[in-house]
């Protein structure tokens, strides 16, 4: 016959982890309405370059609700990667006008076939 042996058994809450101290690793720093002073929220972000990014965030009071962008970038390294001493490459992505993602809008004409176009008008 087999025992099993339960956390309860242990003693419960002091089996439990302690709390580390200091910051934690895995939270974003708590950013205040710059209006307001309540909390703030991170609603979504994009790459600038490998060293930058834009955070658009939200203030948590509804009766404010001021949207802002903010930056993070890279100041100084503190701890060298262990892989390669640079960054990595910027990459340029193509960006097309809202709407043509998902075909909502049809495409721009050239410029030059719109203005040969006004030129072949009949009179």
């Amino acid at each position: 016959m087999q025992t099993t042996i339960d956390a309860r058994d242990l003693g419960g809450a002091s089996a439990a982890k302690p709390k580390r101290e200091g910051p934690s690793t895995n939270r974003l720093p708590i950013v205040h309405c710059p209006v307001c002073n309540e909390r703030a929220y991170s609603r979504s972000s994009e790459e600038i370059t490998p060293q930058q990014r834009r955070l658009y965030y939200r203030c948590g009071n509804f009766a404010c609700s001021m949207a802002w962008t903010a930056s993070l970038i890279v100041e100084k390294v503190i701890s060298p990667s262990g892989i390669s001493p640079d960054f990595r490459p910027l990459v340029l992505k193509e960006r097309k006008p809202p709407g043509h993602e998902y075909g909502q809008a049809p495409p721009l004409p050239p410029l030059l076939t719109y203005l040969d176009n006004l030129g072949s008008r009949p009179a």
